[in-house]
């Protein structure tokens, strides 16, 4: 009788419960679109970084990445893709530089600025860190084929010293600099990466917050959009103010403590009758801002 009794309640249950509530759908982990949101960023020939699309004519990147230099040259890659740019704007004291580049790439993914950056949020860090480039062995190759490292964004700065930075719980290396940090499920851009301080506990890591990258796009007249991601809770106000200067011992760190910044030797070879860029490793060479 028992035994009756409850199956009849379980069918009861089971009658009541929609059909869509039976099976989850599978989440998606990663949207391939991604990909095509970032590209190498390759200065002079001997270092790259990581930027990414905010329009189908301008990428951001860390200013670090360029040298901390201004209307300078670099070369954009992605795969078979391959174009020239130029640095047309920069903010060294907060690492942060714009590329106008003259071609620009088929079905490339246009990253919006995400409208609130708070602690907690799971984003994905998407780039080309130096292990990339060794085991390609070819810096073409390898930007075809980004790596997503997912976390959350540990931290905000919200003081006169560190307004402009947080810390991500991710991990980064040599040539993520520059890289998106992207809201994992509003697919916009928090920030980008920008350096790491080591510690005996461990490394931590930080992008410029964006911001400020909103401000600079602003300052260049540089089009892009903003998207509604994460809502604030009501005590975790972000109040900043634009007149703020960077305090010296986070410039110092950055200076000290770059993260993302590859060096390598380049030597420009042919490929179907035109010369392409491909690496050779011979040395990892730390940068220090001037």
């Amino acid at each position: 009788m028992h035994v009756f009794m409850l199956a009849v309640i379980t069918l009861a249950v089971l009658a009541v419960v929609p059909a869509s509530a039976a099976v989850e759908p599978l989440k998606v982990l990663y949207d391939n679109k991604l990909d095509r949101s970032v590209v190498v960023v390759v200065y002079a020939n001997r270092q790259y970084g990581t930027g990414w699309w905010v329009n189908e004519h301008y990428i951001v990147t860390a200013a670090h990445v360029t040298d901390y230099q201004a209307n300078v040259p670099v070369t954009i890659l992605h795969g078979d893709y391959e174009s020239k740019g130029y640095v047309v704007g920069l903010d060294r004291s907060r690492d942060v530089a714009v590329i106008y580049v003259e071609q620009p790439m088929p079905d490339a993914t246009i990253l919006p600025l995400c409208e609130h950056v708070v602690k907690g949020q799971e984003m994905i860090i998407v780039g080309y860190p130096f292990e990339l480039l060794q085991i390609t062995g070819d810096l073409v190759k390898a930007s075809a084929n980004p790596r997503a490292a997912y976390g959350i964004i540990a931290w905000v700065g919200h003081d006169k010293s560190t307004y402009y930075i947080a810390e991500i719980q991710a991990t980064t290396d040599e040539g993520n600099s520059g890289g998106p940090a992207i809201d994992l499920d509003a697919h916009c851009a928090l920030g980008a990466v920008t350096f790491a301080l080591k510690g005996e506990a461990g490394t931590l890591y930080y992008i410029t917050n964006v911001y400020y990258i909103q401000q600079l796009l602003d300052k260049y007249s540089i089009p892009y959009t903003v998207k509604q991601n994460t809502m604030m809770d009501e005590g975790q106000p972000l109040e900043f103010d634009s007149s703020w200067t960077s305090d010296s011992t986070v410039k110092a760190a950055i200076a000290g403590a770059v993260a993302g910044i590859c060096v390598v030797a380049l030597t420009i070879i042919a490929r179907a009758g035109a010369a392409r860029a491909a690496v050779l490793l011979l040395a990892l060479v730390p940068v220090a801002a001037a």
